[in-house]
């Protein structure tokens, strides 16, 4: 179960950076929203809070990783 539970932790962590990464250099196409999700989004872009939003998603995938990478060099000291 430990096995399960880090492999699920470290592809998590791969999916937020892959993603993170993509709002800032966009090498993954994603078509334009469409309606109501378009107009939320535009507004989100002009008010540059997309890039905070952003941000905070690279912060949180580099903590995520530091505390998984932490537990597991912890666990294996301890051995």
């Amino acid at each position: 179960m430990r096995t399960a539970s880090v492999i699920a932790r470290y592809l998590a962590g791969v999916i937020f950076v892959v993603m993170g990464l993509n709002g800032f250099l966009n090498f993954i196409p994603f078509p334009p929203p469409g309606g109501i999700a378009a107009q939320f989004m535009g507004a989100l872009y002009l008010s540059h809070y997309l890039g905070v939003i952003f941000a905070f998603n690279s912060l949180q995938v580099y903590f995520s990783w530091s505390t998984v990478t932490y537990r597991w060099r912890w666990r294996c000291w301890r051995r």
